[in-house]
């Protein structure tokens, strides 16, 4: 009796620990799509607009899901702008720290939930200090979107209440870019208010960007302060829409699809490539501002995946090219 109760102990104790393991497998595929999964924001000011990307990558041969997201704190608001992604796109989870609502030492654990290809929970971990003594508009460094060397400066007024001794010592940012002019101005029993003026040189790199400065102050508890710095530098040649999903094209069936490139002056398209052979293109002729190329897509018999990108070359600039990624499924 007791030998066949020690023999029922191990075996439930094995399946246990076989449970556990194919549960750590299945979060482990999804934990390993992100890049980053913990955050800190360091010290940031009140009402300034502190958010960070999780971004991951779909690295599976199979459409990903995600159908929720779940935050342990009102001080962090996650969201996402497209929860099904294909092999190969990418996507972001935006985990936005409400500064506005709350103050002090906040930390947040945001739980993402996918459902395909099959059940995962990822953690991605947010954390930070929102002063009430400093205040920062406005609330970013926010170029917009420009053509590179075109981007207007922006202006900052930081103000703080405290101290009177209190300055501003220096600015710094892994984003090399930047080029920074910091001005003290009122000096008064309410406060110190600094101008801080942000430029950008040229020769940006082509995209979005999405950086951080910090202020380095003379206090000795918190002498940082964190803003954030985004952009767009638009290429030379924008083409609409930037990727192509043909989504599901049955066998032998045929699909057409049209892109849009648009460029700051008259340019001629030299060329249209796509190693898969299925794909055929009509190239618009002569030179103009804005092109229409027709995409013919022809299934064949073979299904599977559909993942490759479409090369356009042109003549514009001595010859600016642009990608576009296309994905699908034959089935």
């Amino acid at each position: 009796m007791y030998r066949k109760a020690s023999i029922s102990s191990v075996l439930a104790v094995g399946f246990l620990v076989l449970l556990c393991g194919r549960a750590n497998a299945q979060q482990s595929w999804a934990k390993g799509l992100f890049a980053e999964t913990q955050h800190d924001f360091g010290a940031v000011s009140r009402g300034s607009n502190a958010e960070f990307h999780f971004d991951f990558k779909n690295t599976l041969d199979k459409d990903i899901l995600i159908t929720k997201l779940q935050t342990s704190c009102g001080c962090t608001q996650p969201s996402i702008a497209k929860g099904r992604i294909a092999p190969g796109e990418t996507g972001t989870v935006v985990a936005k720290f409400n500064t506005t609502s709350f103050t002090g030492q906040k930390s947040a654990v945001v739980t993402v939930v996918f459902a395909e290809p099959q059940h995962a929970e990822v953690q991605l971990n947010v954390s930070g200090f929102i002063r009430t003594d400093v205040v920062v508009e406005p609330a970013e460094v926010n170029f917009g979107s420009f053509r590179d060397g075109d981007a207007k400066p922006v202006t900052l007024k930081i103000s703080y209440t405290g101290n009177s001794a209190w300055r501003i010592e220096d600015v710094r940012s892994q984003f090399s870019q930047l080029q920074v002019s910091l001005e003290r101005r009122d000096t008064s029993a309410r406060g110190i208010s600094y101008l801080m003026k942000v430029g950008l040189k040229k020769d940006s790199p082509v995209g979005e960007f999405r950086e951080r400065m910090t202020l380095i102050t003379n206090e000795q508890k918190t002498p940082t302060i964190a803003l954030d710095v985004i952009g767009r530098v638009e290429p030379d040649l924008i083409l609409t829409p930037a990727s192509l999903n043909l989504g599901s094209v049955p066998k032998g069936g045929m699909i057409s699809k049209r892109l849009v490139l648009r460029g700051p002056e008259a340019f001629e398209v030299k060329d249209i490539k796509c190693k898969d052979l299925r794909f055929q293109f009509t190239k618009p002729e002569g030179k103009k501002k804005l092109h229409f190329v027709n995409v013919q897509f022809a299934s064949g018999q073979a299904a599977g995946k559909i993942f490759d990108s479409i090369e356009i070359q042109t003549d514009l600039n001595g010859g600016s090219n642009a990608t576009c990624p296309v994905s699908g499924e034959v089935l």
